[in-house]
C-alpha cells in the first residue's frame, strides 16, 4: 500500500483502481528506446505481469537511449537484463522475459499490447494480430525528431495500419535510428506516453481516439482523425486477410536444417571475411541474385549477416509466389 500509496490518491486509481493494475497483463514488444520508458513505467505502476518481448542484444549504441541498461549489460540479452532492473524496481509484480520475436500464441496470453519495435514486418504483425483477436494496441514510432502515438482498439471500431497502408511497406523506406540519428529523450517521450495510455486503458478511463503526431524541436502537436477503409484487406467488408501468415523467419534452433537448401546472400567481401562452416552453402550474393535459380517445390532458408537483407528478401519472393522461403533469425552467427 505504501508503495504505490501517491497514485492511489488519485480518485481515477484507489483501490480499486490499483486491484485492476495488479490484474492486468501487459506485452512490450521491444524492450529497446521506447520500450524502456514504457517498461520502467508499467512496472512501477504496479502492472501484475509483465511480458518483455526482444531476442536482441545490447550494444554500446544503444546506451544513450535506452535507459533500462548500463555498460555492464552490454552482449547480454534485454530481455533478460530488463527483467531483472524491472523486478528490482518493483518486487511486487511478475516479469516474464521473451527471448524471441512476437507470435500470435504470444500475443494471445495478455490483456494489453504495447508495439515499441523499430520494423514494419513486427508492427503489421501486432497490427493483424490484435484486430483478429480484438486486442487492444498502443503503438508508437519515431523519427529524427518527431514521432506518432496511437491506441488502436479494435472493439471501438478504430481504422487499422492497412486502411491506410495494405501492404508492409519495404524496409528501408524510412531512415532507421542507425541511418538518421536519433536523440535519446525521443524514444524517452513517446515511451511514456504509450505507458500511460496504457494505464489509462487498464483503469478504464478513456483513451486517446486519434493519431497523436508531435514534433519536439517545436513541441508541434497534431491530432489526425483515422478513418476505416471499407475495402481495406484486415478490417474491411470483404477481407482478405482471415488469419495470421506463416512467419518469414525460423529460430536456428527450433529447424531441422537439414530439411532446408541453405542460402548465403552476403556479397563477397562478407563471405571471406566470416567464413560458414556449416556443411552444404549455397551462395547467392543478394546484389546479384536472380528467382530462375530457385526451384518452387524446394525448401530455402537463407541468412546474411544479421537476418534483415534475408528477411526483406523472402518477403519479396513470397509476393512472387515462392512459399517455402525462410529467413534464419539472427543470421551467420546462428551457424
Amino acid at each position: 500500500m505504501e508503495y504505490y500509496s501517491r497514485q492511489m490518491i488519485l480518485p481515477e486509481v484507489g483501490e480499486v483502481g490499483q486491484k485492476k493494475l495488479s490484474a492486468s497483463k501487459c506485452l512490450v514488444v521491444g524492450a529497446g528506446g521506447l520500450g524502456s520508458p514504457a517498461l520502467l513505467y508499467l512496472a512501477a505502476a504496479g502492472v501484475g505481469t509483465i511480458g518483455v518481448c526482444d531476442f536482441d542484444r545490447v550494444s554500446i549504441s544503444n546506451l544513450h537511449r535506452q535507459t533500462l541498461y548500463s555498460v555492464d549489460d552490454v552482449g547480454r540479452a534485454k530481455a533478460e537484463v530488463a527483467k531483472g532492473k524491472l523486478t528490482e524496481k518493483n518486487p511486487h509484480i511478475k516479469v516474464i522475459a521473451h527471448i524471441k520475436k512476437a507470435s500470435e500464441s504470444l500475443v494471445g496470453a495478455y490483456d494489453l499490447i504495447f508495439d515499441c519495435s523499430d520494423n514494419f514486418q513486427t508492427k503489421f504483425l501486432l497490427n493483424d494480430i490484435a484486430f483478429l483477436h480484438k486486442k487492444p494496441l498502443i503503438r508508437a514510432s519515431i523519427y529524427r525528431f518527431e514521432g506518432q502515438m496511437q491506441s488502436y482498439l479494435p472493439e471501438r471500431g478504430d481504422a487499422c495500419l492497412r486502411c491506410s497502408w495494405e501492404d508492409v511497406p519495404e524496409e528501408g523506406c524510412v531512415g532507421s535510428c542507425t541511418q538518421v540519428g536519433v536523440l535519446g529523450p525521443l524514444p524517452g517521450f513517446f515511451g511514456t506516453l504509450q505507458a500511460m495510455e496504457g494505464i489509462k486503458w487498464i483503469l478504464g478511463m478513456p483513451v486517446l481516439s486519434k493519431l497523436l503526431l508531435y514534433e519536439l524541436t517545436s513541441h508541434t502537436q497534431k491530432k489526425l482523425t483515422l478513418h476505416k477503409n471499407p475495402a481495406c484487406p484486415l478490417c474491411g467488408a470483404s477481407p482478405r486477410i482471415t488469419q495470421i501468415e506463416p512467419s518469414m523467419e525460423l529460430e536456428r534452433d527450433k529447424v531441422d536444417l537439414d530439411q532446408y537448401i541453405l542460402v548465403d546472400i552476403r556479397e563477397k567481401a562478407e563471405v571471406e571475411e566470416q567464413a560458414v562452416t556449416h556443411r552444404a552453402v549455397k551462395y547467392l550474393p543478394l546484389s546479384s541474385f536472380k528467382l530462375d535459380v530457385l526451384d518452387p517445390n524446394c525448401s530455402y532458408l537463407f541468412f546474411c549477416r544479421s537476418g534483415r537483407r534475408s528477411l526483406h528478401l523472402v518477403g519479396q519472393l513470397r509476393k512472387e509466389g515462392f512459399k517455402k522461403v525462410y529467413s534464419l533469425i539472427g543470421g551467420i552467427d546462428q551457424l
